[in-house]
């Protein structure tokens, strides 16, 4: 029996895919993840940046608390020199390596070095700097602690509220 020119033209190994195509395959793969790590590289500085500027909200939150649940006045310890904050007696906290905190007192300019604490009287309120800046990178975010309420308030660089 004779094979007609259909059937001759067939390819014999229709299952499976060729060396070429895989090799094409991966390929895009890895070019697809090498650009998207790239991507989260770079946002790596600013997530650093945010999770600092909580730490530090928080720290401002338990140090308040702590001192009207003591009944004893508190302090939040910034050693920028050491690049360390945390309540004073206990753990202190390390600042990132990428991330540079600075400190504006109520009435003097940005301080890069030196020991600077937040006080808190078992009574509330505060006593101590004004303004905690954070940058990494070309972004700021600015720390205000609110002595009425014990909190802080992280505002972005560039917002107006």
């Amino acid at each position: 029996m004779r094979k007609s020119n259909c059937d001759l033209l067939a390819p014999r190994y229709a299952d499976g895919f060729t060396l070429l195509e895989l090799v094409i395959v991966l390929f895009l793969v890895t070019l697809i993840v090498g650009f998207s790590s790239a991507f989260l590289a770079g946002n790596l500085s600013s997530s650093r940046l945010s999770a600092v500027a909580r730490d530090i909200s928080s720290a401002i939150r338990y140090t308040r608390g702590l001192a009207l649940l003591t009944g004893r006045d508190q302090a939040l310890i910034i050693n920028l020199d050491k690049r360390t904050y945390g309540v004073e007696g206990r753990m202190m906290r390390k600042i990132p390596a990428n991330v540079q905190v600075a400190v504006f007192g109520p009435f003097s300019r940005e301080i890069h070095t030196g020991t600077y604490s937040l006080v808190f009287p078992a009574t509330g309120g505060m006593e101590g700097a004004s303004t905690i800046v954070a940058r990494a990178g070309n972004k700021t975010i600015y720390i205000q602690p609110d002595p009425v309420i014990g909190g802080a308030i992280i505002r972005p660089q560039g917002t107006g509220k």
